[in-house]
């Protein structure tokens, strides 16, 4: 099922099969407009949504309750990516009646295919990698349950949930070179990772290709990866904001998927993970789109190399 974007997307389908009285247990490293949605909408609709921490993926039996409707991840997580342990959600879920749901729109649906590991639902911001290039906004709900699709089916129909040829047609287009977008992108990620780790002023990157050890939750699921990369920085928060402003090729502006290339600077007190793996700096997320890599790596040196000034 199409809807007019990722958000309208997982509102469709928590819409179609949640009713009052409902329990939702979801990761807490989901990004910040969906946990507005779980918080602000669906609570107050009368849905409990329960949060956990990505390393108890393997201890979620004990969370699971009869009245558990939905398990909701997004792998790697917003802003820090940490990764969950899908399998292990797949198989506490099993035995029960919880249906489990996936975002994988950091994968773009092409580095991990939530279907194949037994995952009910994916869900996909299209509005990202797939048609941004397009200026296009459209989500997914993907999934191998005819009874699932059925329902959200009926309920997009009954609410007038749709998405026009036009939008899709553009979509068409856009996905046509996603490969190739891909494959350039990680080759500028690569170069731009390198990069950072000579800059004094970054004290940790976050990229889950940083993580790719033998047997990892990284290397053993994904077969490549998006240029979502997040810095903390040892500046003062003060300073950041010149610091950007000398990046001419790299856009200070939020969002990611197209062909530019941007940074934004995250708050800390929305980020759960940046609590819990200790950053005290601020963050500073990237996004590397279509530009020459060289041309990218030198406008970082501008504006956080050695002799930035």
């Amino acid at each position: 099922m199409l809807a007019p974007s990722g958000q309208s997307a997982i509102h469709l389908l928590v819409t179609s099969l949640t009713k009052p009285g409902d329990h939702l247990l979801v990761c807490d490293t989901i990004t910040y407009t969906t946990r507005w949605l779980f918080d602000q909408y669906f609570q107050a609709q009368g849905i409990e949504v329960e949060y956990f921490e990505p390393h108890e993926a393997k201890k979620i039996s004990s969370r699971l309750r009869p009245e558990t409707r939905l398990v909701f991840w997004e792998s790697p997580g917003a802003v820090t990516y940490e990764l969950i342990d899908s399998q292990a959600l797949v198989e506490a879920c099993a035995s029960q009646t919880a249906i489990t749901v996936m975002d994988n729109s950091w994968a773009a649906s092409t580095f991990y295919h939530p279907l194949e590991a037994g995952v009910d639902i994916s869900i996909i911001s299209l509005s990202k990698s797939h048609a941004a290039v397009e200026g296009v906004s459209l989500g997914a709900i993907v999934t191998n349950t005819r009874d699932i699709y059925v329902n959200v089916k009926t309920t997009a129909a009954l609410l007038g949930i749709h998405v026009g040829s036009d939008t899709c047609a553009s979509a068409l287009r856009s996905m046509s070179t996603l490969g190739s977008r891909l494959a350039l992108q990680m080759s500028t990620t690569n170069r731009a990772l390198k990069a950072f780790t000579r800059f004094e002023i970054v004290n940790r990157i976050f990229h889950p290709s940083l993580q790719s050890l033998p047997g990892d939750l990284f290397s053993k699921n994904y077969t490549g990866f998006n240029s979502l990369v997040s810095v903390e920085l040892s500046c003062r928060l003060n300073d950041i904001p010149e610091r950007l402003d000398r990046l001419r090729l790299i856009k200070i502006g939020y969002g990611w998927g197209g062909t530019l290339s941007l940074v934004s600077l995250i708050e800390n007190s929305s980020v759960h993970s940046a609590q819990r793996l200790g950053i005290t700096g601020s963050i500073a997320r990237f996004y590397f789109g279509l530009e020459d890599a060289i041309e990218i790596e030198e406008d970082l040196m501008a504006a956080f190399g050695p002799y930035a000034a």
